[in-house]
Parts: C-alpha cells; structure tokens; sequence
C-alpha cells in the first residue's frame, strides 16, 4: 500500500492511472478500519492467483449491517494467492516469487 501512494503522488491527479489508483487505494482503506474489504494470501479454491468474492455483512436474521466506514454493508474478501504471482525484478525481466534477479 505504502508503494502504490507513493506512486500516487507521483502521478498528475487528472490522468486516469491517477484515477484508477485512487480507487483502488480507496477501496481498500485505511489499515484496521473494518471497511468490509479483507485481503488475504494463500491458495484459493479454484487454484486461481487471485480471487474476489463479494458479499454482504449481515445478521442472523438477514438484516444487512451498515456503519460509518462501511456504510454499504460490504463484505468483499480479495485473496493473493504469492506462489502464482509474478513480480517485475529490478533487471526489467519478470520473475515468480523467489527468483533472484542476476
């Protein structure tokens, strides 16, 4: 998070990759506020490198839960799955987790 707002204030705030990395930064919020969105890493259940799964915070008798910092009742979980996912090494070249770059 801190690398995507440092890259934000990098940015001009009329381009679009601006835009879109405020939202995504936004969606996400600020750490330990209960926003309704979780991330995780680990495996998913469809073997994917990434998944979301949407849903509503509600009660036992169904009735959706709203607060001030999640005011929609969101309840959306993203989850990285690391050993699927490839990261861009400081030669330029992409490489999976654990390769050292040489």
């Amino acid at each position: 998070m801190k690398k995507a707002q440092e890259a934000l204030k990098k940015l001009d705030s009329k381009s679009d990759q601006y835009k879109k990395l405020e939202r995504a930064l936004n969606a996400y919020g600020a750490k330990g506020v209960d926003n309704g969105v979780s991330v995780k890493f680990g495996a998913n259940q469809d073997g994917a490198p990434a998944a979301t799964v949407v849903g509503i915070q509600a009660d036992s008798a169904g009735i959706k839960l709203v607060s001030d910092d999640n005011p929609t009742g969101q309840d959306t979980v993203v989850t990285f799955d690391l050993t699927q996912q490839r990261f861009l090494c400081s030669c330029g070249k992409h490489r999976s987790r654990g390769f050292s770059c040489g």
